[in-house]
């Protein structure tokens, strides 16, 4: 099928290349699996879709668990308005698949001029690069997916326990179990324990070093859930067996009104953490192994945490690292990626004086990353903000959405795709994108970046109170990053808090060149409704 057609349905409008979802004329945010799910079923209205068609298509054949696709088919009748007992639209079959029995049109899609961001200057670079959407990739190019060498961490996930009086919620530990260990299985450099294995030891006394020997695994998650009428509380570890520290811990309150939807916040939000503190606890581990001696992953995993520690200095530090990675084993597309992004926080945070051609240097090292590996989550997330900075908009959109079909979990893909989106004017996704990103960080190192992010969604959409408040709160971890003040400066301006505003101007000031409202509307002339934080600059003080 082309991709530039839409769907009409009711008052409905599904656009498919502009990944866009309308209610009466009303943009809906809808995460990307949600979106795919409904263009399937949308394409092959005139039929039945079995399950597997529905997992070969959207999971990539994957394995995922039964509750993981009802809970996504709960989320695609949510966003249409329907649900699972009026069935108006997305009909179940039992034993058989899934339907969608409304009445449905298909139409061309509007040309590219009706685009919110059509009338921007010519994208830098953007005449000459293809985006590469996930049907278009060849699977024998996954191969770094399926290969488990000796030094990949493995981590295994054991049962969940229920601590409760009601065996009935011993379907909910196992369905956090599954999840669990279905969004960790989405990490191709981690080698994931499956259920199964690990389930051989539900009820046995928890000797976690013994276990993690037998299992072979150098991470173990374990969890267990309490359920006190609709209530349930999720308390979940990540833990060393070798020293029994338990490197992350959190608890989840929630009620059970939806317990598909449920298992899928919690477990996306353990996921996220897990693998944010695993970057951490990888590039600690490899440190005592001399420079000489390390081959392109160890230079790799040395670099990722430095590259997120977000200053200038650690950020060059993870440069030559990845020089050297790329040196030893030039294929190497992690490397590539994640040299693309210590790039793009170089120019976007002003820690040069060619920001431009380091922009330039991110592109053409996201773009090799691309060629090398289309189904690494931060390959695609690593292109799409090059392109985003290069006002390569839709392109940028194309490769979020591909690195969140790959990780649902990614939490910084959810941050960045917020960006990408206030970029291209489309304000309730970039909101959406955002606090998903918030709320799935915990105390993530990164919790200030998408403070931040989420405050510069809130501030476009016209919810300056909030977007102020989030603007000091990221602020407190990263003071010396002169972009951080920009949103407070205009929220400020906005609200007349002339006070503030001058008080934060001269912050800024402090650390960076003298904040002038025309510098940064030419500086941000690619972008989408780049005008109004320069009237508010304006408002708070800041001169042309």
């Amino acid at each position: 099928m082309r991709p530039d057609v839409q769907f009409l349905f009711g008052d409905h409008v599904l656009d498919v290349d502009r990944r866009e979802f309308r209610s009466s004329s009303e943009l809906i945010a809808t995460e990307p699996q949600v979106f795919d799910i409904l263009v399937f079923l949308l394409q092959n209205h005139d039929r039945v879709v079995s399950k597997h068609e529905l997992i070969e298509e959207v999971w990539d054949g994957r394995i995922v668990s039964e509750s993981t696709v009802s809970s996504r088919i709960t989320a695609v009748r949510k966003v249409v308005g329907d649900d699972g007992k009026q069935q108006r639209l997305i009909r179940t079959l039992p034993r058989r698949g899934f339907r969608f029995v409304g009445a449905v049109r298909q139409v061309p899609a509007p040309a590219p001029s009706a685009m919110p961001f059509a009338d921007a200057a010519t994208p830098i670079a953007s005449t000459h690069r293809q985006t590469i959407f996930p049907r278009d990739i060849a699977a024998s190019q996954s191969t770094r997916r399926a290969a488990v060498t000796p030094d990949q961490p493995a981590i295994a996930v054991l049962p969940f326990v229920n601590w409760s009086r009601d065996p009935r919620q011993d379907c909910f530990a196992g369905g956090m179990t599954e999840e669990i260990t279905a969004g960790l299985s989405r990490l191709h450099w981690l080698s994931v324990i499956a259920c199964n294995s690990s389930s051989d030891h539900m009820g046995k006394p928890a000797d976690v070093r013994q276990l993690a020997r037998e299992l072979g695994v150098r991470y173990v998650v374990e969890g267990s859930i309490w359920a006190v009428g609709e209530s349930i509380r999720v308390i979940t570890r990540l833990i060393d067996p070798e020293t029994g520290r338990h490197i992350w811990a959190e608890k989840y309150d929630r009620r059970l009104d939806d317990v598909f939807l449920v298992q899928d916040e919690i477990s996306e939000s353990v996921v996220a953490a897990v693998e944010s503190h695993l970057y951490a606890q990888e590039g600690v581990g490899d440190r005592g192994q001399a420079t000489e001696r390390l081959d392109a992953s160890g230079y790799f995993v040395r670099a990722r945490p430095l590259v997120m520690r977000l200053t200038p200095e650690s950020n060059a530090q993870a440069q030559r690292l990845l020089h050297d990675a790329i040196a030893v084993e030039p294929a190497h597309a992690g490397a590539h990626a994640l040299l693309a992004l210590a790039y793009w926080w170089e120019a976007h945070c002003w820690w040069t004086e060619e920001a431009g051609a380091t922009f330039e240097r991110a592109l053409s090292a996201g773009e090799r990353a691309v060629g090398l590996d289309p189904r690494d989550p931060w390959v695609r997330l690593a292109y799409g903000i090059a392109l985003s900075s290069a006002g390569d908009h839709r392109g940028a959109l194309g490769h979020f959405g591909a690195a969140l079909e790959y990780n649902p979990s990614f939490a910084f893909a959810h941050g960045l795709h917020g960006l990408a989106s206030v970029r291209a004017g489309r304000l309730e996704e970039a909101v959406w994108h955002t606090h998903k990103a918030l709320r799935m960080c915990g105390a993530d190192a990164l919790a200030g970046f998408y403070a931040s992010q989420h405050g510069h969604a809130l501030f476009y959409a016209g919810r300056f109170d909030e977007a102020a408040e989030l603007s000091r709160k990221a602020l407190v971890g990263h003071p010396n990053l002169p972009g951080r003040y920009n949103v407070l400066i205009g929220c400020c301006g906005y609200l007349g808090l002339h006070e503030e505003a001058r008080q934060t101007i001269e912050r800024r000031n402090r650390i960076g060149p003298l904040l002038r409202a025309n510098t940064l509307l030419y500086n941000q002339h690619l972008f989408a409704n780049s005008a109004m934080l320069a009237e508010g600059m304006r408002k708070a003080g800041v001169p042309d």
